[in-house]
């Protein structure tokens, strides 16, 4: 639960070993983890503190009602034992404050979310790193509150955890290309009746394998995109955002910007897929031919 005012901090990590783990504990809490939880929730020094261990990050989320500065102790001790191969993928701020009725809206991305509160943002890092997200409210209960707040957080995490696909993509396609040409000039060869056979079943069976091999490679990437894109959908589902006057929705904008990527990263399963396919049908074309003969 959340009353304005409150400043909380979300920040996520990329480094699921346990010495990466232990160091947002400890630097969070102060102490060493005690036992194995992936969920913690704790009132610190007049903080209070989440942390959370996902599947493929770590998050950690300071709420304060003293300002931002008052989440900074955690942040030094971190800055001062961070481990190798930790790496901040995610940092937001979020300030939540009372509507004044004539006071003016924050200017930026976003609208109105249900439960009577203006969410606004420029989507952009500020010069100490963080993208800062503006939440004024009117009459909306603390446990509402607390959960519109979560869900926009939580949409950005999960949005870019779903565009660490995109570059894997990216690569498969220039790959796809190359496989692509290689199975026309099998396909050619198949064609011709004076082929040999031994070194057609050769190219195709080294071209199956170096297909199989990236579908293994990106098999988990690209479905943990998919999941993760759904996961934005949903919270940002669950706000139920509106327009105020011209200027875009947060959710929209998001959106806007996440599908092209989702779209790419479907695109190179497809064409795996259907090269698969092909592959396979050029391999029985083969074999046809051997029989016939």
């Amino acid at each position: 639960p959340l009353a304005a005012p409150w400043v909380v901090c979300s920040l996520a990590f990329g480094g699921d070993d346990d010495a990466a783990v232990e160091a947002i504990h400890e630097a969070a809490f102060g102490e060493p983890q005690d036992g194995f939880a992936r969920h913690i929730m704790r009132d610190v020094g007049g903080l209070t503190i989440k942390f959370e261990r996902h599947s493929e990050f770590v998050s950690l989320t300071i709420m304060s009602k003293d300002g931002s500065g008052a989440a900074e102790a955690p942040l030094r001790r971190l800055r001062a034992k961070r481990p190798e191969g930790l790496t901040l993928l995610v940092a937001q701020r979020a300030f939540v404050s009372r509507r004044s009725d004539d006071g003016p809206l924050p200017i930026g991305i976003g609208g109105a979310v249900r439960g009577d509160i203006y969410v606004s943002t420029t989507v952009r890092p500020g010069p100490d790193g963080y993208n800062d997200i503006q939440f004024t409210v009117g009459d909306i209960g603390d446990d509402q509150l607390g959960r519109r707040v979560q869900r926009v957080l939580e949409a950005e995490t999960y949005r870019v955890m779903a565009l660490m696909g995109l570059p894997l993509a990216r690569r498969a396609s220039l790959e796809l290309d190359a496989f692509e040409k290689e199975l026309a000039s099998i396909t050619v060869a198949l064609a011709d009746p004076g082929g040999a056979d031994e070194e057609i079943l050769d190219r195709i069976q080294t071209l199956s394998a170096k297909i199989e091999a990236m579908r293994a490679h990106t098999r988990f990437r690209f479905s943990a995109s998919r999941a993760y894109a759904r996961l934005v959908e949903e919270r940002l589902d669950g706000l139920g955002e509106r327009k105020i006057g011209e200027r875009p929705t947060l959710s929209g904008f998001l959106l806007a910007r996440l599908a092209p990527a989702i779209r790419t990263v479907r695109s190179a399963e497809e064409r795996q897929s259907e090269l698969s396919g092909s592959v396979e049908r050029a391999l029985s074309s083969l074999r046809a031919r051997v029989d016939d003969t």
